[in-house]
């Protein structure tokens, strides 16, 4: 969860500050993606920093684009 806001933040320019008051669960948790390659090959080619920059980037632009969705839960 670190990583991941404060790669947010880097480019969305927000502030944040990490509760060390609150639980965090598991002293520590590595996510491992070996078992991903060795199985289906998988090999990612885009960092996390230039990920979030082209969702973020699509998301901007299209910040409508919830309202052209069926809400097949509504009718």
């Amino acid at each position: 969860m670190r990583e991941l806001v404060e790669t947010l933040a880097s480019f969305l320019g927000f502030k944040y500050e990490f509760d060390a008051a609150k639980p965090s669960g598991f002293p520590k948790r590595v996510m491992d993606i070996s078992r991903a390659r060795e199985l289906i090959r998988y090999a990612p080619a885009t960092s996390l920093l230039d990920g979030l920059k082209e969702t973020w980037e699509w998301f901007v632009q299209h910040q409508d684009e919830y309202l052209k969705k069926k809400n097949y839960f509504k009718e």
